[in-house]
Formats: C-alpha cells, structure tokens, sequence
C-alpha cells in the first residue's frame, strides 16, 4: 500500500466550516458569523481528523465572526483542544473582532502562540516560523 499524503485527502466543509492543510498549514474558514461552542467541538473533532496526529500551525479565517462565544473560547483554549496545533494566527477585520480576539489570547490565554493579523499574507510568514 503506498503512503497517501494528507493534504490530498485531508478536505472538510460543512455550513459552519471549511477545512484543509495546505504548504504545511492547517486553513480553517469559518463560514458563520457566530462561534458557539457545539461548532468549537465540531472544529476540534474535525481538526484532529485532518491533522492525523501530526501538529501544524494553523491559519483561522475569522473575518465573519460576529458574535464568539465564551464557552466556546473556554473550550478553544484549554491544552487537550489545541493537539495537533503549533501556532495560530487568526485572521480578522473589524474593531469588534480584534477585541474579541484579544480578549481569547489574553484573557482565556491558549497554550500556542497565537496573534491577530488583518492580513494573510503577513499571518502565513508569522506562521513560517513554527513550521517542521
């Protein structure tokens, strides 16, 4: 049997979420403007499933979120849900989600480094450096 490489069949999309490793990276898009904290399990559930036991940093596209949870962000933060991951960086684009965002990092404080970026291309060179 030949060795099948993740990034071939590693894929997810549903309502809420688009999934995928790509160039090292795990990508995730959220699709909903709201993050509660059953989509944060279902995140966690289908990350572990895509990554295989391999850790990766991930890029997390949240320019929709209106509206995080904090059950959801509890969650999101705690060790046991952050396996498999590096780093994050978390897209955004509004005032609103950069104090939602900076209220996660630093107040539920996650066990990876994670920052803010208004820009991709900036938050793929940051997450160059925890790269394999």
């Amino acid at each position: 049997m030949e060795n099948v490489d993740v990034t071939d069949v590693a894929k997810f999309r549903n309502v809420n979420f688009e999934m995928w490793i790509e160039d090292g990276v795990f990508h995730i898009v959220v699709l909903s403007d709201s993050f509660t904290l059953d989509m944060a399990k279902e995140n966690v559930r289908e990350r572990i499933r895509i990554t295989q036991g391999k850790p990766y940093p991930m890029l997390s596209d949240s320019r929709k979120v209106v509206d995080f949870d904090k059950e959801a962000r509890k969650y999101l933060a705690h060790n046991d849900q952050v396996v498999n991951l590096k780093a994050g960086a978390i897209l955004i684009k509004t005032r609103l989600q950069k104090s939602l965002g900076n209220f996660f990092i630093h107040f539920n404080k996650p066990s990876i480094p994670a920052r803010l970026f208004t820009y991709r291309e900036e938050a793929l060179a940051w997450l160059e450096e925890f790269k394999q």
